[in-house]
């Protein structure tokens, strides 16, 4: 089975396009906490590509920005290609199924700054 759910922060302002049926995509990257620290004692993020086609975009495009808190359920996808230089390149990114916002209460905000 190939499900995938995080709540991750978007890191920079979604970016559309048509694709080849006419719908349109939204992609973009999310932060997802690891729950590790590093050796300074911050916490570790994976920055994971996400791709949305036909209502998530459309959710996407109303209220998704840099710096929104998102929880998404979605598929692994990946994929391969070769360019001009001859190497293989391997990519991977969530297919959002699903999407909604997260919101922080304040005070979990503030302790987070402590």
């Amino acid at each position: 089975m190939n499900s995938w759910t995080g709540i991750g922060v978007v890191v920079r302002d979604p970016f559309f396009d048509t694709i080849k049926n006419g719908k349109e995509q939204c992609k973009f990257c999310v932060a997802v906490d690891r729950n590790v620290l590093d050796e300074n004692g911050k916490t570790q993020n994976d920055y994971i590509n996400v791709t949305a086609i036909g209502r998530v975009a459309d959710f996407c495009k109303e209220k998704v920005h840099k710096g929104s808190v998102v929880s998404i359920t979605g598929r692994l996808r990946t994929w391969s290609y070769t360019p001009e230089d001859g190497i293989k390149r391997f990519c991977s990114a969530i297919q959002a199924i699903d999407m909604n916002l997260v919101t922080i209460p304040q005070k979990a905000v503030e302790m987070e700054k402590e």
